[in-house]
């Protein structure tokens, strides 16, 4: 199989995506929308990973215009390559393009907020999300709550070109262990640890992630807060930690790799997520392999993962004060933690087996290829 993986930048999930292609297929080639700034994944391409050289792929695309203009190129990529099947994504960049080349066969593939929030942006976001998703041959979802937007979008979309993938977690990678070096070089081996991973940008919610630790800490005095990331909102950050005088209470590891990401994951009692809207939260399914209980906000996707008071808790999206209660409420009870954290890795085992779930996109291409979608 000749495949095309099209895709906005060069993430950590794309990293993912094209490592575990190439072990599985033939010949992968990798197509880059967009260079943005930051820097989001620092490993080069896997092996047998073929680079697209083309006008896309070189600088941060701004507005609509800068977009289509490079139509023309996509399409004289896909008469050259011929690929079997087209992976891209995200719906209203990559997606619509795809759309517009009128080449097939290709799968879309929703990243999340592009169907849950971006499409519903203006009347304009939403007819194009309208327009690509009824050229696909399939659109693959991490969720119920996307697949249920699909059909809100299209009407009488066929249910069966609706596929469900979810992403899942390498679990040979993000397991417990009973010991994290980022305790001891913290001296935080008698503190209760409190963890956030997603970036400082608005929709994450981080910053009131910060403003309820402000609170839990004035009632717990062990109380930390592992803070990853970076982001648009690290001047916002700042101001809390200094207005609050959290400076002995939190630790700002910034952006780290894959193996410093397990270790803080095992370093913490407790992971916390403020998402104002979200796909399925690779985040969250990393925390509860490690054995973590978890507290997320409200929002449909996470109620795909956590039952309420079973494996974790939930609050409402932007509460600082109801997240900073549970927070004070469960901190105490370390058996209820340690019960939590055993039912997410049994949950992560069951549904969000990375290396297991791959196998069901695999089957996805060669449904589409031979037209059986």
């Amino acid at each position: 199989m000749r495949l095309v993986y099209f895709s906005q930048d060069y993430t950590t999930h794309d990293w993912r995506y094209l490592n575990k292609l190439a072990q599985l297929i033939e010949e992968v080639y990798y197509l880059r929308l967009e260079k943005k700034k930051a820097v989001l994944e620092t490993r080069p391409l896997p092996d047998k990973v073929t680079l697209v050289e083309w006008p896309g792929g070189k600088k941060e695309i701004k507005g609509w215009r800068e977009l289509l203009q490079l139509l023309p190129a996509l399409k004289n990529i896909l008469s050259t390559i011929q690929p079997d099947i087209v992976h891209c994504g995200p719906v209203q960049t990559c997606g619509l393009l795809m759309a517009l080349s009128g080449y097939h066969p290709w799968l879309l593939m929703s990243w999340g907020s592009d169907l849950l929030r971006d499409s519903e942006r203006n009347w304009f976001w939403k007819k194009i999300t309208q327009y690509t998703l009824k050229r696909a041959n399939a659109i693959m979802v991490d969720t119920l709550a996307g697949r249920k937007k699909v059909l809100d979008l299209v009407k009488n979309y066929p249910a069966e070109k609706i596929l469900i993938f979810p992403w899942g977690v390498d679990l040979s990678i993000f397991k417990p262990a009973d010991f994290s070096p980022i305790r001891a070089k913290l001296n935080w081996q008698d503190k209760l640890v409190i963890i956030s991973t997603r970036s400082w940008e608005p929709i994450y919610g981080v910053d009131i992630i910060l403003k309820a630790f402000g609170q839990t800490a004035k009632k717990i005095t062990t109380a930390r807060l592992l803070l990853l990331g970076t982001g648009s909102l690290a001047s916002e950050i700042q101001r809390i930690i200094q207005e609050q005088h959290l400076k002995d209470f939190v630790h700002i590891a910034g952006q780290v790799t894959q193996t410093d990401l397990v270790n803080y994951y095992n370093a913490s009692d407790i992971y916390a997520g403020a998402s104002y809207s979200d796909g399925t939260s690779v985040s969250l399914l990393e925390a509860m392999a490690c054995g973590l209980p978890v507290i997320v906000s409200n929002i449909p996707t996470n109620r795909e993962w956590v039952t309420d008071g079973e494996n974790g808790y939930l609050f409402g999206p932007g509460n600082a004060e109801e997240l900073a209660g549970i927070l004070s409420k469960i901190s105490a009870d370390v058996s209820l933690l340690k019960e939590m954290g055993r039912k997410n890795i049994r949950i992560v085992k069951e549904r969000a087996d990375w290396n297991k779930n791959f196998q069901l996109l695999i089957e996805i291409y060669k449904r589409i290829e031979t037209q059986k979608i």
